[in-house]
């Protein structure tokens, strides 16, 4: 309540902005864990006696955590999906620190017709590259899914570091540009802007199912979560040529 010396109310000193970290005045040093990789931190300090509160001293930083591979990424969305193809879009995570760089993906067959020029002749099972499909891309070949939202004025927001405007400054924003529209900020999309992967040489009617990870310079996030989406149906192939045997 503030009532007692040296007491604050906790819900003005902690909360996703600062953490509130009293000590006793035996101690020389305390250890803060659950930082961030790559993020700027700032910090300041005072004394508390019986008779009250010093005033805080200067801030000191900003302090900038050791880098580490991205963040966990969040799964992909998808856009549409035609007969033999299908786009699907997706937020970078926070880089922690290194700029994201490449990207990969994993596609499974789940469900579907097959010819049987599509099964092997004696086990009859699918192709194995029909079954699962596995490849990689530079973060350049997956182009922003709408370009224009990443030049919007954007405006400086509470709980921005330099840090994070950097994240949105990658993506090509211009300086200054930071969470418009309502985004909220989160480790697996920070900046909110996505991009976009096409997925080409599906198979007609079949229901797939793709994840995706990302990485950066000191190595990769996890794998997402498999999305589900399905192909278009689309009119039978033509017939092979009839042989009459006797007329």
């Amino acid at each position: 309540s503030g009532d007692v010396v040296g007491q604050e109310g906790l819900d003005k000193l902690v909360y996703d902005e600062c953490v509130f970290a009293p000590i006793s005045a035996l101690e020389a040093h305390f250890e803060i864990s659950g930082l961030m990789p790559g993020q700027d931190y700032f910090f300041s300090m005072r004394a508390l006696n019986k008779i009250g509160k010093g005033e805080l001293s200067s801030i000191f930083g900003p302090i900038t955590t050791r880098p580490d591979s991205p963040a966990d990424v969040a799964a992909m969305e998808l856009l549409d999906a035609a007969e033999t193809s299908a786009r699907v879009a997706f937020p970078l995570p926070w880089d922690s620190g290194v700029s994201i760089t490449g990207a990969k993906f994993r596609l499974l067959r789940k469900e579907g017709p097959l010819s049987h020029l599509e099964l092997h002749p004696e086990t009859q099972e699918p192709h194995p590259h029909l079954e699962a499909r596995d490849w990689p891309l530079s973060i350049k070949d997956c182009p922003l899914l709408d370009p224009a939202e990443v030049q919007e004025k954007g405006e400086w927001v509470p709980g921005t570091t330099n840090a994070i405007l950097r994240a949105f400054q990658e993506e090509g924003a211009p300086a200054g540009r930071c969470q418009t529209r309502g985004h909220v900020l989160s480790t697996s999309a920070p900046t909110g802007f996505r991009h976009v992967v096409s997925v080409a040489d599906l198979l007609p009617g079949t229901r797939y199912e793709i994840a995706w990870g990302c990485r950066n310079s000191i190595g990769w996030s996890s794998m997402s979560g498999f999305v589900s989406f399905q192909t278009d149906s689309m009119v039978p192939d033509t017939p092979e040529d009839l042989i009459i045997g006797t007329l």
